[in-house]
């Protein structure tokens, strides 16, 4: 590679983007000029005039589409950058134990079977059940009430 090429990108080229801009809970898919020389995209706003964005070349992404090809980018309205989609913070390997664990059928077909009654101990309640009803059926027509 040329000392005029970073990231694949040459410089001073203009690369035509789609981007998608986050603002608070929407998204709004627009279409961005990237000068690859400055990092800065313009769009067009929606009430006229241009904005600008700075765009970093690492959060530049491939998207493809049947058999083409677009660079995206995901910006950030409210601090005007691109946004990273990746995340270089070190896994918890505790808390993805845990997620494989649960995400796993044989442990959910497990807990089901620990928790579920045997149809002896179920019959056997049933039975109980019966029993107390027809107790209290026979308190209260002790005392006169009809039931």
């Amino acid at each position: 590679m040329s000392k005029d090429c970073i990231d694949g990108v040459f410089l001073g080229k203009t690369l035509k983007l789609k981007g998608y801009l986050m603002d608070k809970k929407r998204l709004f898919e627009l279409k961005l000029k990237y000068a690859t020389d400055t990092g800065l995209a313009e769009v067009k706003a929606f009430r006229g005039g241009t904005e600008k964005y700075a765009v970093s070349s690492n959060h530049i992404y491939l998207q493809k589409k049947g058999p083409l090809i677009k660079n995206i980018v995901f910006l950030d309205n409210a601090r005007r950058m691109s946004v990273s989609l990746t995340d270089e913070a070190p896994i918890d390997q505790k808390k993805s134990t845990e997620l494989d664990v649960l995400t796993e059928k044989s442990f959910w077909k497990g807990l089901i079977e620990s928790k579920k009654l045997a149809i002896s101990t179920m019959l056997i309640m049933l039975c109980a059940g019966a029993g107390l009803y027809h107790f209290i059926v026979l308190i209260m027509r002790a005392f006169g009430l009809k039931v």
